[in-house]
């Protein structure tokens, strides 16, 4: 796990902050400890500094991952598809979530499911198996009665593995995070890939994006077993 990362995934604060966006009407979120008040308010403002272009990365295959990059201030995380060999590696922006204009929705709970429950038992997650679950989901829309049946499974079993959060706390983080009255729906298309649609579908996974990985990155999922 990323070191600057590692101290932070047991503090309650972070998580809070993590899911900003979501979070800010929990009965339990606070502004950050470390901020005045005037700080608070300032979207340049960073709380977490040591966290400034940290990656986390998610191996799919031995050439392939998903790589999370977040900001000093918590108001940004990007997703990339990264390829290629240790000496010369790509990465391609697929998805990011922040709190002006977000296009976060690209993974399908389908695919993330399995990804995590794969990403788990790597040595990097040892101890903390629920950790790529809950620093991915922000990414998997539910846009249907599978998606929230497997969000439903997955994600409060993740948060009350942190240890930090009261099972009443644990609903209502549940019910913030996953917004379930969106208008957005995956459809496959005649080549064969998903595409996210309808008026809430803030996607790069598009139709007629020419320059989204569609094939290379449905390829690694599948090789990852996702």
């Amino acid at each position: 796990m990323n070191r600057h990362l590692a101290p932070l995934v047991g503090q309650r604060q972070f998580w809070v902050d993590y899911f900003a966006r979501f979070t800010e009407e929990l009965s339990f979120a606070e502004p950050f400890p470390g901020l005045t008040e005037a700080q608070d308010e300032d979207e340049d403002a960073q709380p977490y500094p040591q966290l400034e272009g940290c990656r986390i990365r998610f191996p799919l295959t031995p050439r392939t991952a998903l790589v999370l990059e977040l900001d000093g201030s918590l108001n940004e995380a990007t997703l990339f598809f990264e390829t290629g060999s240790l000496l010369r590696r790509k990465r391609v922006e697929i998805a990011w979530d922040d709190v002006v204009q977000w296009h976060p929705y690209v993974l399908r709970w389908a695919e993330l499911e399995p990804l995590c429950r794969t990403l788990s038992i790597r040595p990097e997650w040892a101890g903390r198996p629920h950790l790529p679950m809950l620093l991915l989901y922000r990414f998997a829309p539910v846009a249907d009665a599978d998606d929230a049946a497997r969000a439903r499974c997955a994600v409060p079993g993740a948060w009350r593995a942190l240890g930090l959060f009261s099972d009443a706390e644990v609903r209502e983080l549940t019910k913030a995070t996953l917004p379930a009255d969106l208008d957005l729906r995956w459809q496959r298309g005649p080549d064969g890939h998903w595409t996210l649609v309808g008026d809430d579908a803030y996607s790069l996974r598009a139709p007629g994006n020419e320059r989204f990985p569609f094939a290379a990155l449905e390829s690694a999922l599948r090789s990852s077993g996702a």
